[in-house]
């Protein structure tokens, strides 16, 4: 007897050990299934989000401080364009475009439309400061100045901003409220057969220009 129950004892206990590491598996795949299953709801949800602020629908939680934003864009500088300055090839500008308006996916809009035209968009976001009344507002380092005028053939009403801090050519193309459409390329053209970039009124010689 004394053997039969020892051997009935050790089975007990055997079920036992069974049943625990069964419940162990469990409960590890449980939290595996959490772990995993909120890992990937997070990385769709950031996914999502960021397509949102990519295209200018939904605005960045921070100023992610592309090249050429003028941090100071109160103090209005309109460069000078030097005399005879030929218009530059689309191809060969770069620009930011920020929103300062309350249209939900202008700077994706508009990003896209210079994009087709040939215009390298480095990025699209919305305007962090105030909103600006006029149709755009490009500014711009020294260095490009003449891209800054030849973009603004194609946004009727537009400003240049001079920004010392801006060092290389990349322009930011804040859109304002008189803001309505982009002019293409054929009424620019039409407009301008010459390719001459003119200085706008009351503008400011910055290095060698004429002013207006």
């Amino acid at each position: 007897m004394r053997r039969g129950q020892s051997l009935g004892y050790g089975g007990a206990v055997s079920e036992a050990q069974i049943s625990a590491r069964q419940d162990y598996r469990t409960r590890i795949q449980q939290r595996q299934t959490i772990i995993f299953g909120s890992i990937g709801g997070v990385m769709v949800l950031t996914l999502i989000v960021a397509l949102l602020i990519w295209s200018g629908i939904v605005p960045a939680p921070y100023d992610p401080g592309f090249s050429g934003v003028s941090k100071n864009g109160s103090e209005l500088v309109t460069p000078c364009v030097p005399d005879d300055t030929q218009a530059v090839e689309m191809n060969a500008i770069a620009v930011n475009v920020y929103n300062s308006t309350s249209r939900n996916g202008l700077a994706g809009q508009v990003g896209q439309q210079l994009g087709a035209m040939g215009v390298a968009v480095v990025g699209t976001d919305n305007w962090s400061q105030q909103s600006l009344p006029e149709s755009a507002r490009i500014i711009t380092g020294q260095r490009g100045v003449a891209s800054a005028y030849t973009i603004a053939q194609y946004i009727p009403g537009s400003v240049v901003q001079y920004d010392p801090d801006v060092p290389d050519e990349v322009l930011s193309i804040v859109l304002g409220e008189d803001f309505s459409e982009l002019k293409s390329a054929e009424t620019v053209a039409a407009d301008n057969p010459g390719g001459i970039l003119t200085s706008q009124d009351q503008c400011t010689v910055i290095g060698k220009g004429k002013a207006g």
